[in-house]
């Protein structure tokens, strides 16, 4: 990854995603930081504790980020928060 991405972190929505039993699953965020840059880059993001992407995140301890556009299509917001992961594969 290249740290310096993490400087253009701004406000805004953002996907986040990972695979958790054999499927992805993914919700829409708007509140992700960089808390770190040295020694090691840290980032922090909130989301619903009872969220199933929180209990995936927890558990594998890894993510992905998307940032999303103001042009972002609205199925892709409809897909990652108008339903949840415990149902559908994101």
């Amino acid at each position: 990854m290249d740290s310096k991405a993490l400087y253009k972190i701004s406000y805004g929505l953002y996907a986040v995603g990972t695979k958790f039993d054999g499927k992805y699953v993914g919700c829409i965020v708007d509140a992700f930081i960089q808390s770190t840059s040295s020694p090691v880059p840290t980032v922090g993001l909130c989301s619903i504790q009872a969220n199933q992407t929180n209990a995936a995140i927890k558990q594998t301890g890894e993510f992905t980020v998307s940032v999303l556009g103001t042009d972002v299509n609205p199925f892709v917001i409809g897909n990652f928060d108008f339903q949840s992961s415990r149902n559908a594969d994101k």
